[in-house]
């Protein structure tokens, strides 16, 4: 906690297709005692500690200090998880405490039989864009993965593949979705009845 926001801790929420930013407050000698999450854009300075992050939403937490461990806390769910997303850029996490792939055994059935819609053309296609930090500290940027749908003229290829990757080749399998992290998922049209299915018999 710092009493700027340029220094201080941040939580790094987007939703509704918009960035919210708490960071962590502390006035020190001019407010002291305060240390709490605040909302960027409340000049007030209001306590945002109980905000509640509705389940499957992702985040970012900016960590600018000595390295942290955050805890997490709650009950595995055992059904099926259901998670909306809209038509554009969504930051979601996992609704199951385990890494997963976009459409292999135990994934999370990301294909165009569940509402994903597939192209030749990655700008166009349904994608997961994976931040490159998760996997190595101080790299730039996101892995870009998309649904290729090659019908009419070729239908054989139906599978997601990376941005770039000249050879086309089918990463539905790969471990790309990490349990304890979130990636944007960008949807054409929205799924509203996006589910992920419970990748165990409880």
């Amino acid at each position: 906690a710092t009493g700027s926001q340029s220094s201080a801790d941040q939580v790094q929420v987007f939703a509704a297709g918009a960035w919210t930013i708490y960071w962590l407050y502390d006035g020190n000698d001019a407010d002291p005692g305060t240390a709490r999450w605040v909302d960027a854009a409340d000049g007030g300075m209001a306590d945002m500690g109980s905000t509640v992050l509705p389940p499957g939403q992702g985040l970012f937490f900016n960590n600018r200090g000595a390295a942290a461990t955050v805890l997490a806390i709650g009950e595995v769910r055992v059904n099926d998880f259901i998670r909306p997303l809209a038509s554009g850029n969504n930051l979601v996490g996992g609704g199951y405490p385990i890494d997963q792939s976009a459409n292999g055994t135990g994934g999370r059935l990301m294909n165009t039989g569940t509402g994903f819609f597939g192209s030749t053309d990655f700008k166009t296609a349904d994608s997961v864009f994976v931040w490159k930090p998760d996997a190595v500290i101080g790299a730039q940027g996101y892995d870009t993965y998309y649904q290729l749908n090659g019908a009419p003229a070729l239908p054989q290829l139906l599978r997601w593949v990376k941005v770039g990757d000249s050879s086309l080749l089918a990463r539905d399998a790969e471990i790309l979705l990490l349990g304890n992290r979130s990636v944007f998922v960008r949807s054409k049209d929205g799924i509203r009845q996006s589910t992920m299915h419970a990748p165990w018999t409880p």
